[in-house]
């Protein structure tokens, strides 16, 4: 049984903002049957200047190895071998993935393709499996009734992940579809992060697609 970890970080005087862009490679499509089996990020400045000040990359050991798609752990590179070597635990990757978030931030934002469609609901689940929580503490909005207060009533503890309703996600997925209308569907080809990639001049290596660092590098 897994021990139950909550890493936390303080928002209120916030002065290293920074997002994180990340990427799940899984077993499959199907949120509750499949798996996260490798994680993905780069953490960057709020202003996108494109330094990237530090990376993560893990691999995840599946629970359920017999529910998994084929074709999808073909599609994910996924390599018993390499796996059998480097996965961790669901927890472990849950722990050290809160970390790394937490790690220098004082307040993040999260990016990804398709990120509220695919990566943050399995992220959120991944999480909540693992009893692993991050924990956001900031002060009260307006008109809001704090939660989790103090003596003086200053903060409100505000789970960021698991936590579905997170607020600050950027997401180029939406995007990729408005260029879409724009220029035509024979223009972009699909939504994927691949085409869009190529469209707007970047190099996405079809040998290292479906690679979750190298697809949030890309993003």
């Amino acid at each position: 049984m897994s021990i139950p970890q909550t890493i936390e970080f303080d928002t209120r005087k916030a002065k290293r903002f920074h997002i994180v862009c990340f990427d799940l490679e899984t077993s499959g499509l199907d949120l509750d049957d499949h798996e996260v089996i490798q994680i993905g990020a780069i953490k960057v400045n709020e202003s996108l200047n494109r330094h990237v000040i530090k990376s993560f990359e893990m691999k995840v050991r599946m629970e359920n190895p017999e529910r998994a798609s084929p074709s999808a752990l073909k599609v994910n590179r996924y390599d018993l071998e390499v796996w059998a070597k480097e996965a961790v635990s669901k927890q472990e990757a849950a722990i050290a993935f809160a970390e790394w978030i937490v790690d220098g931030s004082d307040h993040v934002k999260f990016a990804g393709h398709n990120l509220a469609g695919f990566d943050w609901p399995r992220i959120c689940r991944m999480f909540e499996r693992a009893d692993t929580k991050i924990m956001q503490v900031r002060r009260p909005r307006k008109n809001q009734e704090p939660e989790g207060e103090d003596d003086k009533g200053e903060f409100i503890k505000q789970a960021m992940i698991p936590g579905s309703g997170y607020h600050s996600l950027l997401d180029t997925g939406p995007m990729a579809a408005m260029l879409q209308l724009a220029v035509g569907q024979q223009e972009l080809g699909s939504l994927s992060l691949r085409p869009l990639a190529r469209y707007c001049g970047f190099i996405h290596d079809d040998d290292q697609a479906h690679e979750a660092l190298y697809d949030c590098m890309t993003t």
